[in-house]
């Protein structure tokens, strides 16, 4: 009883890997309980199943008792889950929650918008039960339901005298891949004496806004990925030197870098949008 429980996760796993995906040249993907977080897509998918083998007459039944507790399962994980996010490099979601447990009304009202797929798979007198709950961040439906903790305002160091402000779109993509830093909701680029260069949601600053975000992406397999720091117009590439906080979210620039980053970003009229690049 205990391989076939056993098999049945794996194969679980497997399709839950096989719908959401995605490729490992281009996107970075983080395994959290048994949901799969894309942060380029800024989506969760999460599976439930139970498996049934029963006699013929009593199928039906049993199919839709499976199918309801496949369904549980599925939002049991995808709760679970978003409990175990990096809120910023010092906060997990589920410990902000253990401090505001009124949020937790919010997270539930968030989690009923997700789309929610079911399919029942036959074999002989064996039925395998199946629910996957997709949770979209990028949703108009569901961004009306996101608890507040999950923005944050855009944070810019100090521009300082004599910076002009430049029009159009500012792109910044930082290499973090060697330097161990963790993908967070709100993460923050420092400089090496730990002062805040830039800070922004991954899901904006307001619930509509589309400019200075943060997002994440993984480095291809293919080459580096890395292109050497030359700032070209309002597009920048740099490396990160390592990480900081408790949870290793915050990217931790030094020297020269930190102060081209800082002249980029703020000289940015329109917001800027950081890229960080992870294994």
């Amino acid at each position: 009883m205990h391989t076939l429980a056993s098999l049945v996760l794996l194969l679980l796993w497997l399709m839950v890997s096989a719908a959401h995906g995605a490729a490992p040249d281009s996107r970075y993907v983080q395994s959290v309980h048994v949901s799969l977080m894309d942060w380029t897509d800024l989506s969760i998918i999460a599976g439930g199943a139970d498996l049934i083998t029963a006699d013929e007459q009593d199928m039906s039944r049993r199919s839709v008792i499976a199918q309801r507790k496949a369904r549980l399962n599925a939002l049991k994980n995808i709760y679970d889950s978003l409990g175990q996010i990096n809120l910023d490099s010092s906060t997990s979601i589920g410990q902000a929650l253990e401090m505001d447990p009124s949020a937790a009304r919010d997270f539930s009202a968030m989690v009923k918008q997700a789309a929610v797929h079911e399919r029942v798979r036959t074999a002989g007198r064996s039925h395998l039960a199946e629910v996957f709950v997709i949770l979209d961040f990028r949703d108009e439906q569901t961004r009306v339901f996101m608890p507040e903790l999950l923005f944050a305002p855009v944070l810019a160091a100090d521009p300082g005298e004599g910076t002009a402000a430049v029009p159009g779109s500012c792109q910044v993509f930082i290499d973090a891949a060697d330097s161990g830093v963790s993908p967070a909701i709100i993460p923050s680029i420092l400089d090496e004496q730990g002062n805040i260069l830039f800070r922004a949601s991954i899901l904006g600053s307001g619930k509509r806004s589309a400019s200075s975000t943060v997002s994440y992406m993984r480095r291809s397999l293919e080459g580096d990925g890395f292109k050497t720091i030359s700032p070209q117009g309002q597009t920048l590439w740099i490396r990160s030197t390592g990480y900081s906080g408790k949870l290793g979210t915050d990217v931790m620039l030094e020297g020269e870098v930190a102060e081209r980053f800082r002249r980029v970003v703020s000289s940015a009229r329109d917001g800027c949008s950081v890229t960080i690049i992870l294994k």
